[in-house]
């Protein structure tokens, strides 16, 4: 009886364990399965639809075809997460364009909007927000790989307040409590208004967005658009805050974007107008204007590239200017004084650490530099590195409390070294120019010269720094370089449609220059000829004209037109191969003239020089490669007037204008 019990016992035990695990495995939070749909819509109106009604990984695709005048469209959904975005695209990238008068409202949660192109588009008129996308109370959404051509308002549109011009209206804004969005991988070309803009305001939060991996280029002059109306003011590429809010905590971040031939309002390319944002890894190059902390506290401006580009313009108060390069432009960095009157604050508590200023005409670093009469109070400039040939390496006009130590000048007559105290002059700095940068050699005078200073680990390389730091932005090391000057194929779409097939584009190509050109980067193709993707060829693709094609068929070319300044007699190299020995040549063309051959030699990818010149004249020319050998595959085309140059496939292209 007591064994039979004891079995009672034991079963009743079992029994509660195994119901036990069954309970503990019923609340378990397993994966949601998903049934991601593609829904595919031709109009605008069933796009704001589809969306609406939209699932969690839903991918909702637009038509291909030219919206004109498209209106108002809210695309509204809060239904995405982390692991299911809703995605709204273009059928093939650039497929979609928008032109006239166009305002698109993005409201939800893990939106994605993406492939558009934007043709000379205005925001439609009478809509209050005055922007052509509009991120509204949006959190975590991404809009990338959109291609924005020569947009923004162009009229009043009958107001006479000066605040309602297209001048301080908005490509995309940021506004009504939008945060963790990122706006990445687009190009902005042309922009007749400011490109984008985060509102800064007491009643919404919109914080901790990311501005990554963008292209602004030929931004042109506000007044050359807009006349006077604004004082010359607006039309910048970025702009975080308006008014006198800056002690607003935005956290903001902006990295890996290119700026390149902007002038707008010849001051700010950039406009910091909050606190604590980051500027982090951007390239500038030949910009009538600069990065501006207008306003705000505890900003990082850090491992920045700019040539040819008015620098760094800093007020108000704690932030850090650290590991830049700054060269061949006016003044380099300018830790400002104030004037209440006009709302620009004295600078106070800034660092300006191990940052590279080369050749800058006026001043390396600069204190008090628009000699405001509120002077910077409390500034510390340690292990800078100044070389330069004319101007002043470092002035202070007039400062308070100001630090200085372990700055180092390399000094070319008639240039001057300002500052004596904690800065010193090397008659030799050992310095290599690599590529478009100088660097410390091994025997550098730089080497362990700085002295520590807190948070700083990094150059501008994002290589570690060990021991003493260098002076200047980059540390003397052999590890693999992170952060670097970028190009045409590090931002903007990620596939570059932007740059392939656009109707009216042409290339500025200077004879005194050895240029390249994408040969996928035509303005017109022929019959027969493909676009090969390949992420082993010079910018992620290569043409290839048919086997089917036929050999030395006119109708099958590759066009470019040429603006050419300093013209004469070119060689003209092609990177290229072909799948055999009749299928590895091409011809070359000007003009409707004469062809010239390319023999590519098929079994591997390399550089063949044409085997005569051609002539091109100052002015307007057409260029083609044309078929010869059908089979063909181009990469990269090489322009120089000298016989002996060597191309490598590394050289930097030159960007279509339009």
């Amino acid at each position: 009886m007591i064994l039979e019990v004891d079995f009672m016992k034991k079963r009743i035990v079992s029994i509660l364990c195994i119901l036990t695990l069954v309970l503990s495995i019923s609340v378990i939070n397993f994966p949601v399965t998903t049934h991601a749909r593609t829904i595919t819509v031709n109009t605008t109106s069933a796009l704001q639809t589809a969306v609406a009604n939209a699932s969690p990984g839903d991918v909702i695709v637009l038509a291909d075809g030219t919206y004109h005048n498209a209106g108002k469209i809210t695309l509204q959904n809060y239904n995405g997460t982390a692991d299911n975005k809703i995605t709204i695209r273009a059928a093939t990238p650039g497929g979609v364009v928008f032109t006239g008068k166009v305002t698109i409202y993005i409201k939800g949660n893990h939106l994605v909007f993406r492939d558009f192109h934007f043709n000379s588009v205005q925001f439609q008129t009478g809509d209050a927000e005055t922007s052509v996308i509009k991120l509204y109370g949006s959190s975590y959404c991404e809009i990338s790989n959109n291609y924005f051509y020569n947009c923004g308002n162009a009229t009043n549109m009958g107001v006479e307040n000066a605040s309602s011009y297209g001048v301080y209206t908005h490509m995309i804004k940021i506004a009504n409590g939008s945060t963790h969005n990122t706006i990445s991988h687009n190009t902005i070309q042309k922009s007749i208004s400011i490109s984008i803009a985060l509102v800064v305001t007491n009643d919404y939060d919109n914080s901790y967005n990311t501005i990554a991996y963008n292209y602004f280029k030929d931004i042109p002059k506000v007044t050359d658009i807009w006349g006077n109306v604004s004082g010359g003011n607006g039309m910048e590429c970025i702009q975080l805050g308006q008014g006198d809010l800056g002690s607003v905590s935005c956290h903001t971040t902006v990295k890996g974007s290119l700026f390149e031939n902007v002038i707008g309002d010849q001051a700010e390319v950039i406009s910091v107008k909050c606190s604590d944002n980051i500027i982090y890894g951007n390239t500038f190059r030949n910009c009538d204007a600069g990065l501006v902390l207008r306003c705000g506290n505890n900003n990082i401006v850090d491992s920045n590239f700019m040539f040819n580009t008015k620098g760094i313009r800093v007020y108000e108060n704690n932030h850090i200017i650290r590991n830049n390069y700054v060269a061949y432009g006016d003044v380099g960095i300018n830790i400002d004084g104030g004037n209440n009157s006009s709302k620009h604050y004295a600078s106070n508590g800034v660092q300006v650490i191990n940052n590279t200023l080369v050749y800058n005409r006026s001043f390396g670093i600069v204190l008090n530099g628009s000699r405001y009469s509120n002077p910077p109070e409390n500034t510390v400039v340690y292990n800078n590195f100044v070389m330069n040939d004319s101007g002043t390496a470092i002035k202070n006009y007039s400062s308070i409390n100001s630090s200085y130590a372990a700055n180092l000048c390399q000094i070319t007559a008639p240039g001057a070294q300002g500052v004596s105290t904690g800065v010193s002059k090397t008659s030799v700095a050992f310095m290599t120019l690599s590529g478009e940068l100088y660097r410390p050699s091994s025997i550098s005078s730089l080497i362990d010269k700085g002295v520590e200073v807190d948070g700083l680990t990094l150059d501008m390389d994002g290589q570690v720094r060990t021991g003493r730091p260098d002076c200047g932005a980059d540390e003397y090391s052999t590890d693999s370089v992170e952060n670097a000057p970028l190009t045409v194929y590090d931002v903007g779409p990620t596939d570059k449609w932007w740059l392939c097939g656009q109707p009216g584009s042409y290339y500025n190509l200077d004879g005194n220059v050895d240029s390249y050109i994408e040969a996928e980067w035509f303005e017109s193709k022929g019959n027969y000829t493909n676009i090969i993707n390949d992420s082993n060829r010079s910018g992620g693709k290569y043409i290839e004209i048919s086997e089917d094609a036929g050999d030395n068929k006119s109708s099958v070319y590759t066009s470019y037109t040429l603006n050419v300044t300093n013209g004469g007699t070119f060689y003209v190299w092609a990177h290229g191969n072909g799948p055999d020995t009749s299928s590895d040549s091409i011809k070359i063309q000007v003009d409707d003239g004469e062809y010239v051959t390319i023999y590519q030699n098929a079994g591997r990818w390399h550089w063949e020089k044409s085997q005569g010149t051609i002539t091109l004249e100052d002015g307007i020319h057409t260029f083609k490669v044309c078929d010869r050998e059908d089979g063909t595959w181009v990469d990269k085309l090489f322009f120089t007037k000298s016989s002996s140059a060597s191309p490598t496939i590394s050289g930097i292209p030159l960007v279509p204008v339009r």
